[in-house]
């Protein structure tokens, strides 16, 4: 969904997802400048016109892809995986090399091995582990980021 869009979804709000509180008005927008492939912080906010008026500010990461056919570029602020297709083992390459908390993961979510780790890049070793596709969750920073990858018996 473009920035544009997206305005228009937020511009009616009050229609499409709070029938009930139809006294909701939309103060400021996503900027249509965010047009961008990538992950962007915006913010838009709201008010009722109660008796006794509420404000709040929402803050949305919004992510502009270049569409349902396509995959975006690498994005500096997330990890990389390899090799993908993996065999006896899988590469986690950190940006920044800061301290980042890296979880592997079955596909339904439950947790295989749980590593704390301060460099830019991590290996786990995958032999124990029957093939299939799993993921690798990162936390850095307050930021969380999963992605796939699939485990073959030994290339």
């Amino acid at each position: 969904m473009s920035a544009t869009a997206q305005c228009a979804t937020l511009s009616s709000f009050q229609q499409l997802n709070n029938p009930v509180a139809d006294n909701i008005e939309v103060l400021a927008l996503i900027d249509p400048q965010v047009q961008d492939i990538g992950i962007h912080l915006v913010s838009y906010q709201a008010q009722n016109d109660d008796p006794v008026p509420l404000e709040s500010t929402y803050k949305l990461h919004v992510r502009v892809v270049a569409g349902a056919t396509g995959v975006s570029g690498p994005d500096s602020r997330t990890f990389s995986l390899s090799p993908n297709p993996a065999g006896e083992h899988v590469d986690v390459v950190l940006p920044g090399g800061g301290p980042a908390q890296v979880d592997l993961l079955e596909l339904d979510g439950r947790l295989i091995r749980s590593v704390r780790h301060t460099g830019d890049r991590l290996r786990f070793d995958l032999n124990d582990l029957a093939t299939g596709t799993y993921l690798v969750r990162v936390a850095i920073g307050g930021g969380t980021s999963v992605q796939r990858f699939v485990h073959t018996s030994r290339l």
